[in-house]
């Protein structure tokens, strides 16, 4: 029985040549000694301490090693990062027991496999591009494309300065995916769609987000083969498998979607770097200098992809046209369209620029028709686009030839992490907002002796990403009391800050009174950095009283002005009861939600009756659904926009002048109050009285406009504070009323015992969804809070019968499709052949 769709069969022009084995192992042997030499050349360059992932990926790796040799196959936990964190729920296991293998292989050195791993990468991807040469007799081209490929100006900035494992095993991956794709596609080989299936599961179980980015890619591929051929039941056949493997992996995949903050976060703002200017994009001068750091496509390759666009067959001209349009998609006129599109955070283009590449290379590879003056000339561009990359990797090897631990112990000194390793008692935290890359989490939690870390690497995934995201933002802002009593809530009993972030004249000395306050301790300020120790003897949990709540996904920042409003847990009022509400002074609201206006306003005029002042920002009130309008009390927001600076600001009589807004502001557009029965504060604008405080028909319900809490907040403006100050009837800094406990903390592979002395006491330990008791805990500020004694809490796998069922509903379609193929396509019930 021959091996093709039925009723679809190959021209005997397009049948492929027979395998000639001479070349093809040559070409293989050849491919093994590059490789080999490769990795030799590497060895002891230590690229990893390069790369701004690869250590954090290393560090994951070696955390999967030393559990299987504990007998654990499937690590759920890690109590180091991120005060507990499921390292292996977000990020695909495949690159991590890969990396893990070769760790093994070489002796448990993690640095010491990198090298070996981008030997093995270059080697098994470059064979990738060695079947489309041996299919087509083009043995000798697909060996020149497959080293171009990897030393490919994006491709060795994956490897190197970015160290993104699970993108660069993606990578090698690719030529062999398209490989399959194009034969089930073009060459009508159903044999090779099992192979197809199997290839993307392990670059979907490598990261999910660049498989999606893979099957949009190739799916705009089989759209355009489907027209340009009039036939689609391949391309269907191909699109639909891909599908199937989507649910076959939902095991995994359904825990990866859900949870962390990856669900929560806004990714638009870090969309935009992942877009650049054309231009930019397309010009040398930056890596002719040796930087890796912006991004560079390679003339040579728009050059390649343009001329097969418009001169090349029809069989090839769609892959350059795919591939051009791809790298047109990464312009920053794109970035304006895609941040609007649903489902924007898997439109990050540049990360879209190695399936542009691959299709570009495999178009010119499959460019039987180009005349071979032509082709060597086009090699020549591309290799000459290349040699920079080449370049680098030899200057990046000359100046890391030492010894693994002299530079990682050399390293760690220079940035203060040993002295602050050699205090910690319980957690550590540097806070250079991400300037050590991941050196210093896979220094403090993975190399002996290894002690806990409050931040990471990848904090998408972690519970306490908002927590920490608001600790970086105090240290940015410069309000430093919110940033060491927060830390104190972690669990944080060693924090070390890089002079270098550090922008003010006179924020050493705040940072070392904010400190104190909070009751840590100054030990060193030597050598470029600051390390504050708080005396502690061991593991410690927290008791606090807050004196104040702040609740809704905006009123949360101003704990960063008044650290004793305590963050609400819960956008929404329903979610509170009355009594949990009515020990508070003061509550407020900014960015919250209700279900019914009505019961909303009862609520809180309870609250007010029973002597709680309610403080409601108007920029972030809800639309209420019954008028349309933005109101709460009948008090109504409306827009107003200043762009030459503030007027002067009247509040209680007395006047304030704020300084302006942040600089990267063209206009403050803002809200003022209309409603208002009795006035508080009020300005004069452009001729009239703008009120942008006061109170309605309760005295203790206050409505705020102008959102100068997000200003005070923002720019430290003395004015700005000040009436704050007066508003909320709070100094700036207030610290709530925080009590250290002694607690002990045990970790096992299943499970992790508390023992605490006394009931509600914050652990520090991560709030996670794969914990499981049944004694009474809470959520709060996404930590633990245990009662009185011991707390077991069992490590389960989640949404196991959820994934479950779903991937064995996945393998069953799957085997069902695939065993009954040829029988469907002759019923008729997949699509038919057009025309």
């Amino acid at each position: 029985m021959k091996n093709t769709f039925s009723g679809i069969h190959s021209t005997g022009a397009e049948k492929p040549g027979r395998i000639v084995a001479e070349p093809a192992l040559g070409a293989i042997i050849v491919l093994f000694l590059i490789s080999f030499m490769f990795g030799l050349f590497l060895k002891g360059g230590y690229l990893a301490l390069d790369g701004a992932d690869t250590l954090c990926h290393l560090y994951r790796a070696q955390e999967v090693r030393v559990n299987l040799s504990q007998g654990i196959l499937y690590p759920l936990y890690d109590p180091k990062w991120y005060n507990g964190v499921e390292f292996m729920r977000y990020w695909g296991p495949v690159p991590l027991y890969l990396l893990a293998l070769i760790q093994w292989v070489c002796g448990g050195n993690s640095l010491d496999s990198y090298p070996v791993f981008l030997s093995q990468v270059l080697f098994f991807g470059s064979c990738g591009w060695l079947c489309f040469g041996i299919r087509y007799k083009r043995v000798g081209c697909a060996l020149t494309i497959a080293l171009i490929w990897f030393f490919s100006p994006e491709n060795i900035r994956i490897c190197t300065t970015d160290g993104n494992v699970p993108r660069i095993v993606i990578n090698a991956l690719l030529p062999w995916f398209l490989y399959t794709v194009w034969q089930v596609a073009e060459e009508k080989r159903v044999g090779q769609l099992l192979w197809a299936m199997l290839i993307f599961l392990f670059i979907l179980l490598s990261h999910l987000g660049i498989a999606l980015i893979v099957f949009f890619s190739v799916l705009l591929v089989l759209l355009l083969h489907g027209i340009s051929r009039k036939e689609y039941r391949p391309q269907a056949t191909l699109a639909i498998s891909f599908v199937l493997v989507f649910l076959s992996a939902g095991l995994w995949l359904v825990p990866a979607m859900f949870g962390g903050a990856i669900t929560n976060s806004n990714t638009n703002q870090v969309m935009q770097y992942f877009f650049q200017s054309i231009w930019t994009s397309l010009s040398p001068a930056e890596r002719l200098k040796g930087d890796l750091l912006i991004f560079y496509y390679g003339i040579s390759f728009v050059g390649l992809g343009v001329a097969g666009a418009f001169l090349s067959l029809n069989r090839t001209r769609l892959l350059f046209a795919v591939g051009i349009m791809l790298f047109l998609f990464t312009g920053e006129a794109a970035y304006r369209l895609f941040s609007q599109l649903p489902f924007s955070q898997f439109l990050w283009m540049i990360r879209f620029v190695p399936v542009s590449v691959a299709l570009i290379l495999m178009g010119f590879l499959l460019w039987d028709s180009l005349k071979k003056p032509l082709l060597l000339v086009f090699c020549l561009l591309l290799v000459l686009d290349c040699i920079p990359s080449v370049t680098y990797l030899i200057n990046l090897r000359q100046a890391n030839l030492s010894s693994s631990d002299i530079l990682v112990e050399q390293s760690a000194k220079i940035k203060g992490l040993q002295e602050a390793k050699a205090l910690t008692r319980q957690r550590m935290s540097v806070m250079d907002l991400s300037t050590y890359g991941s050196f210093a989490p896979y220094y403090i939690a993975g190399t002996a002796p290894k002690v806990r870390y409050a931040f990471g690497a990848g904090w998408e995934g972690a519970a306490t990403g908002s927590n920490l995201v608001r600790l970086n933002s105090a240290l940015e802002l410069g309000h430093y009391r919110y940033l060491f009593d927060r830390s104190l809530e972690l669990g944080i009993d060693v924090i070390s800050v890089p002079l270098s972030v550090l922008k003010r004249p006179g924020d050493s000395k705040s940072l070392e009174l904010a400190g104190g306050q909070a009751g840590y301790q100054l030990i060193t300020r030597e050598e470029g950095h600051l390390i504050f120790q708080h005396p502690v003897s061991g593991e410690f949990g927290t008791v606090t009283d807050y004196l104040n709540l702040a609740i809704g996904t905006s009123a949360r920042d101003i704990a960063l002005l008044f650290p004793n409003f305590e963050e609400g847990d819960s956008n929404r009022l329903e979610d509170y009861t009355l009594e949990e509400l009515a020990k508070y002074k003061i509550i407020y609201l900014s960015g919250f939600s209700y279900e019914k206006r009505a019961e909303a306003e009862l609520l809180l005029k309870t609250l007010a009756a029973r002597g709680v002042t309610i403080v409601i920002d108007m920029n972030q009130i809800p639309l209420d659904r019954e008028t349309g309008s933005h109101q709460l009390f009948r008090v109504f927001s409306q827009p107003i926009s200043f762009t030459e600076g503030f007027p002067t600001l009247q509040y209680d009589g007395i006047q304030y002048q704020p300084e302006g807004y942040p600089s990267d502001y063209s206009a403050w557009n803002t809200v003022y109050l209309d409603g208002v029965s009795q006035i508080k504060g009020q300005c004069e604008f452009q001729n009239r009285q703008v009120v942008f405080a006061g109170t309605a028909e309760n005295p203790r319900i206050y409505f705020l406009g102008l959102n100068m809490i997000y200003l005070g907040i923002q720019t430290r403006d003395p004015e700005v504070i000040r009436m704050a100050e007066a508003i909320f009837g709070e100094a700036y800094g207030t610290l709530p009323k925080r009590e250290l406990v002694p607690i002990s903390i045990n970790f096992s592979g299943k499970e992790v015992r508390i023992d605490s002395p006394r009931a509600g006491v914050n652990t520090g330990l991560a709030w996670l969804d794969i914990f499981y008791t049944e004694q009474e805990i809470e959520r709060r500020h996404n930590l633990i809070v245990v009662p009185q004694g011991r707390t077991d809490l069992q490590l389960r796998y989640p949404y196991l019968l959820d994934g479950f069922v779903i991937s064995l509903c996945g393998l069953i379609l799957s085997g069902v499709f695939l065993s009954r193929l040829k029988y469907l396509f002759r019923l008729g019930i997949l699509w038919r052949k057009s025309g």
